[in-house]
């Protein structure tokens, strides 16, 4: 993957939800993958390189989902995510969004209100991830290990509706984390 994240960053960012973690005991009920897609779009800049297109959304939610699995080891929504020809998808999110096709999605204008820790982690996906095309991060899935598991022995333009499990997902982004 070739992102210009350090380790450092990741172990810092790891060191603060974990404050936040021991500081909060009571368990939040997790976001839908729609709320999560929202908050992305209600982010986005249409016409610019932080426009969010159907195909880039699809994969801002996948590395949502992956960064806090592994930084709070519960899952930020309880959707499953599918290994398909373009990288992960929600079916939901799919339902919802693909009639977009690759046009940039509007700001539907609604606020979220979500607690500071499932916050820390969007905003930190939207700083690292949100400046790629879909295309660009389409790429960047097809060379990760929750992906290509799940793909297994597929031909590249197979379809496929096999689960990318949040197991792999976990172990795939604490290993970003913690590699030296």
């Amino acid at each position: 993957m070739n992102i210009q994240i350090t380790s450092f960053f990741y172990k810092v960012i790891w060191c603060i939800i974990e404050k936040m973690n021991k500081r909060r005991k009571n368990k939040l009920v997790p976001l839908s993958v729609i709320q999560v897609a929202d908050y992305f779009i209600a982010k986005s800049s249409p016409n610019t390189k932080y426009s969010v297109t159907h195909l880039k959304l699809q994969k801002l939610v996948y590395y949502a989902q992956g960064w806090y699995l592994a930084l709070t080891n519960e899952p930020l929504f309880d959707e499953q995510l599918e290994a398909w020809v373009h990288g992960p998808v929600s079916p939901d999110l799919y339902g919802v969004y693909s009639q977009n096709g690759y046009l940039d999605i509007e700001k539907n204008g609604s606020e979220l209100n979500i607690d500071v820790k499932a916050k820390e982690i969007l905003d930190f996906i939207w700083e690292n991830f949100g400046h790629y095309t879909g295309k660009q991060l389409e790429n960047f899935t097809h060379e990760e290990k929750p992906w290509i598991i799940a793909r297994g022995d597929l031909l590249p333009f197979q379809s496929s509706n096999n689960v990318i499990t949040k197991e792999s997902m976990r172990e795939y982004f604490k290993s970003i984390i913690f590699e030296e």
